[in-house]
């Protein structure tokens, strides 16, 4: 759940109309999670309250983050934002976007910026710039042997 509330206001917030830079897969992928989840809890509401100019209010104010997470989410795979302009194209313009949207990032930089991929090479992890945990430590010699299984 911390993983969709972080990608959601990373996007949202923190890069609200930045089209520079470069997104992983994971974070893309959590953001377009959390943003469909809440435009479906907005809809729900808003038939609730039978208000249903919220869901569109909704959608107009996360249309510039999105594009520019799916610009940055592009930029990743080494391809301008222009791509998405195949969106145009119907059936066959969103599948060509979609291909593009789940393809691997460049390992190494690339004329966007610097990867966003970490040392082991697991995109996205660990999640938002955190370090993995220590390997357990090798056993010592004064310990004494586990018990047999029963």
């Amino acid at each position: 759940m911390q993983k969709l509330i972080d990608a959601y206001r990373r996007a949202v917030v923190e890069n609200y109309a930045n089209f520079s830079g470069r997104d992983n897969r994971p974070d893309f992928w959590w953001f377009v999670l959390a943003n469909f989840s809440l435009s479906i809890l907005i809809s729900i509401v808003a038939t609730v309250i039978s208000v249903p100019v919220i869901g569109t209010i909704y959608s107009l104010a996360v249309l510039v983050p999105g594009v520019a997470a799916a610009v940055r989410r592009l930029h990743d795979t080494d391809r301008t934002g222009w791509w998405l302009l195949l969106l145009l194209i119907p059936i066959i313009g969103a599948v060509v976007v979609i291909v593009f949207l789940a393809t691997p990032g460049h390992t190494t930089s690339n004329r966007y910026g610097t990867a966003t991929m970490d040392i082991a090479g697991d995109p996205g992890y660990p999640p938002m710039g955190g370090t993995p945990p220590p390997p357990p430590p090798p056993p010592s010699g004064d310990m004494p042997p586990p018990p047999p299984p029963t």
